[in-house]
Protein backbone atom coordinates (compact mmCIF):
# COMPACT_ATOMS: atom_id res chain seq x y z
CA UNK A 1 0.00 0.00 0.00
CA UNK A 2 2.62 2.55 0.76
CA UNK A 3 4.77 1.70 -2.37
CA UNK A 4 1.30 2.21 -4.38
CA UNK A 5 0.96 5.62 -2.62
CA UNK A 6 4.02 7.00 -3.61
CA UNK A 7 3.67 5.84 -7.14
CA UNK A 8 0.41 7.69 -6.72
CA UNK A 9 2.19 11.09 -5.69
CA UNK A 10 4.97 10.73 -8.45
CA UNK A 11 2.19 10.44 -10.90
CA UNK A 12 -0.31 12.75 -9.46
CA UNK A 13 0.55 16.46 -10.69
CA UNK A 14 0.68 18.97 -7.77
CA UNK A 15 -2.35 21.46 -8.04
CA UNK A 16 -0.41 25.23 -9.18
CA UNK A 17 -3.07 28.36 -8.62
CA UNK A 18 0.15 30.41 -9.32
CA UNK A 19 2.44 29.33 -11.96
CA UNK A 20 -0.07 26.22 -14.24
CA UNK A 21 -4.10 26.80 -12.94
CA UNK A 22 -5.68 24.37 -14.44
CA UNK A 23 -8.57 26.84 -15.42
CA UNK A 24 -5.82 28.71 -17.79
CA UNK A 25 -5.18 26.07 -20.02
CA UNK A 26 -7.62 24.47 -22.80
CA UNK A 27 -6.80 21.79 -24.93
CA UNK A 28 -3.19 21.51 -23.88
CA UNK A 29 -2.60 24.75 -24.73
CA UNK A 30 -1.76 27.32 -22.22
CA UNK A 31 -3.42 31.21 -22.22
CA UNK A 32 -0.59 32.42 -22.02
CA UNK A 33 1.16 30.64 -24.78
CA UNK A 34 -1.74 31.82 -26.90
CA UNK A 35 -1.66 35.35 -25.85
CA UNK A 36 1.96 35.54 -26.78
CA UNK A 37 1.33 33.91 -30.37
CA UNK A 38 -1.65 36.65 -31.06
CA UNK A 39 0.51 39.65 -29.34
CA UNK A 40 4.19 38.77 -30.65
CA UNK A 41 7.24 39.49 -28.32
CA UNK A 42 6.69 43.42 -27.97
CA UNK A 43 2.55 43.08 -27.30
CA UNK A 44 4.03 40.16 -25.03
CA UNK A 45 5.92 42.49 -22.61
CA UNK A 46 3.43 44.90 -22.43
CA UNK A 47 0.58 42.88 -21.43
CA UNK A 48 2.86 41.07 -18.90
CA UNK A 49 4.14 44.95 -17.47
CA UNK A 50 -0.05 45.07 -17.27
CA UNK A 51 -0.53 42.11 -15.35
CA UNK A 52 1.85 43.14 -12.87
CA UNK A 53 0.31 46.55 -12.47
CA UNK A 54 -2.68 44.61 -11.90
CA UNK A 55 -1.82 42.57 -9.30
CA UNK A 56 0.09 45.37 -7.05
CA UNK A 57 -3.10 47.19 -7.72
CA UNK A 58 -5.47 44.81 -6.28
CA UNK A 59 -2.96 43.31 -3.56
CA UNK A 60 -3.93 45.01 -0.46
CA UNK A 61 -7.78 44.71 -1.37
CA UNK A 62 -7.96 40.58 -2.21
CA UNK A 63 -8.01 37.47 0.32
CA UNK A 64 -4.66 36.40 -0.11
CA UNK A 65 -2.59 39.01 -0.31
CA UNK A 66 0.84 36.78 -0.04
CA UNK A 67 -1.26 35.01 -3.43
CA UNK A 68 -1.60 37.99 -5.05
CA UNK A 69 2.45 38.76 -4.08
CA UNK A 70 3.01 35.24 -5.50
CA UNK A 71 1.38 36.25 -9.09
CA UNK A 72 3.34 39.74 -9.20
CA UNK A 73 6.56 37.83 -9.06
CA UNK A 74 5.11 35.09 -11.24
CA UNK A 75 4.32 37.84 -14.48
CA UNK A 76 7.83 39.76 -13.49
CA UNK A 77 9.54 36.10 -13.74
CA UNK A 78 8.11 35.74 -17.30
CA UNK A 79 9.20 39.35 -18.14
CA UNK A 80 12.70 39.23 -17.37
CA UNK A 81 12.38 35.69 -19.65
CA UNK A 82 10.64 37.59 -22.24
CA UNK A 83 12.99 40.50 -22.00
CA UNK A 84 16.03 38.14 -22.10
CA UNK A 85 14.75 36.71 -25.57
CA UNK A 86 14.38 40.18 -26.83
CA UNK A 87 17.81 40.68 -26.00
CA UNK A 88 19.47 37.39 -27.45
CA UNK A 89 17.71 38.41 -30.73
Amino acid sequence: VEELEAHQSIVRPTLDMINHPTHYTFSGIECLDAIKGQLGTDGFIAFLRGQIAKYNWLIMHKNNPREEAKKIQFYTNKLVEELEIKSDN
